[in-house]
C-alpha cells in the first residue's frame, strides 16, 4: 500500500463540502493563493472511497490517518476544518436500505466523531453552530449582552397572542422561529417569510394552539444590515429594502429588488457584534440588524451558516479571504 499511495506530510486546511459548493470553491482557491496546503474532501466517499485508520491508547489523544485521492493525510496535521454543508456520509447503494442507513450511522460516527476530537480550529464547531441556531437563546443573550431586541412572544396559546398584538398597539409581525426554508416532500420547497399580523388575522387565532409561533413588535426600518462575522473580523453590508413594496416586511422576499453597498458599524455595535459570535464559541456568523430611522441598531438573529456569496459579487468585500486567512492562522491565531 505504501508503494502505492503518496503522503501528505504538513499541516493542511480540510475543507468538508462537495466539489459543485461554489462558495466552498471560493475559499479553496483563495487558501491555495497562499501556498497553504488544502484539500477538499466530501463526506460521501466515506466509507467507500476514503480509508481511515484511527487509533488511541490510555493517555492518548486519537492519531492516524485517513486516504482520499490516492494520498495519505494525518490527523494531526490538520490545521483547520471547515464544515460547508457536508453530504451525508453514504453507505453501499446496493445493499438493502436497512444495511445502507446502519452503514451510514456508523461511518458518521465514526469519522465524524474523530474530526471532532482532533485539536485543531473548527469554522464552526459543530455543536456550538447548532446550539446557536435556537433563535430564543440568540435573543437573551444578545440582551445580555447590551444589543436592543425586539419584544418578542413565543407562544401556543391564543390569549397571550391577543394581549401581545394589544401591546404592540396593533403593530406586530409573525415568523418563524428555525429558518424559513422547508422541504415538503419529493422535490417540493416551501419558504415563509416574515409577516405582518393584522387584525382580521386573530379571527383564526386559534390556529397558534397548533405549535410554537413567534410573534414580534413591528419595528420601522431605514436600512437593514448583514454584519458577517469572521474572527475578529466584521463584514458589514447595509441592504436598502424600504424602497420596494415586497421586500419592506422580508428583505428575502424578492431579491432583485435589493440595493447593497457597504457599511461601517459604529465601533460598539462592531464589538456587540464580535461578543455575541464568540459568546457561541462560534469562529463565523452572520448577523441581521436594523437600523431604524433615529438611527437606532437593533438585533434581529445571528445565522451560524449565513451565506454570504452574493454579497461578495455586489460589494466586493473580503469574504472568502478572511476566512482563508482565519483558517491558515488556525486555533489561537498562530501561523
Amino acid at each position: 500500500m505504501k508503494s502505492l499511495i503518496g503522503s501528505m506530510m504538513t499541516d493542511f486546511i480540510l475543507l468538508l463540502s462537495y466539489k459543485e459548493d461554489s462558495t466552498a470553491l471560493r475559499i479553496l482557491e483563495q487558501v491555495k493563493r497562499r501556498q497553504y496546503p488544502v484539500i477538499l474532501m466530501d463526506t460521501a466517499d466515506f466509507p467507500l472511497h476514503i480509508q481511515l485508520d484511527a487509533r488511541i491508547g490510555a493517555g492518548e489523544l486519537w492519531w492516524g490517518n485517513f486516504v482520499y485521492e490516492g494520498l495519505r493525510y494525518h490527523l494531526t496535521d490538520i490545521r483547520s476544518i471547515l464544515s460547508r454543508r457536508p453530504r451525508q456520509y453514504q453507505g453501499n447503494t446496493a445493499m438493502p436500505e436497512i444495511i445502507q442507513a446502519f452503514e451510514q450511522s456508523e461511518a458518521y460516527r465514526g469519522m465524524g466523531g474523530i474530526l471532532r476530537s482532533l485539536d485543531c480550529l473548527w469554522v464552526n464547531p459543530l455543536d456550538a453552530q447548532r446550539r446557536a441556531g435556537f433563535k430564543p437563546l440568540q435573543l437573551q443573550k444578545a440582551s445580555e449582552l447590551g444589543f436592543r431586541i425586539p419584544k418578542t412572544l413565543i407562544t401556543n396559546e391564543p390569549a397571550a397572542v391577543l394581549d401581545f398584538f394589544e401591546e404592540c398597539h396593533g403593530k406586530m409581525i409573525s415568523k418563524t422561529i428555525h429558518g424559513n426554508f422547508f422541504a415538503g416532500g419529493g422535490d417540493t420547497y416551501y419558504i415563509l417569510h416574515t409577516s405582518v399580523v393584522l387584525q382580521e388575522h386573530l379571527q383564526r387565532i386559534e390556529r397558534v394552539r397548533a405549535t410554537a409561533h413567534l410573534f414580534q413588535e413591528y419595528i420601522e426600518k431605514k436600512i437593514e444590515l448583514r454584519c458577517t462575522i469572521i474572527g475578529n473580523t466584521v463584514l458589514t453590508v447595509a441592504i436598502t429594502s424600504q424602497q420596494g413594496r415586497c421586500t419592506q416586511i422580508d428583505w428575502r422576499a424578492s431579491y432583485q429588488d435589493l440595493r447593497y453597498s457597504v457599511y461601517s458599524l459604529p465601533a460598539a455595535i462592531e464589538k456587540l457584534c464580535i461578543q455575541i459570535t464568540q459568546s457561541f464559541d462560534l469562529v463565523y456568523g452572520a448577523i441581521d440588524m436594523i437600523v431604524t430611522p433615529n438611527d437606532e441598531y437593533v438585533f434581529l438573529e445571528i445565522n451560524p451558516g449565513g451565506q454570504w456569496e452574493w454579497l461578495a459579487a455586489e460589494t466586493g468585500l473580503p469574504f472568502a479571504e478572511t476566512i482563508a486567512d482565519v483558517l491558515i492562522a488556525g486555533k489561537g491565531g498562530k501561523r
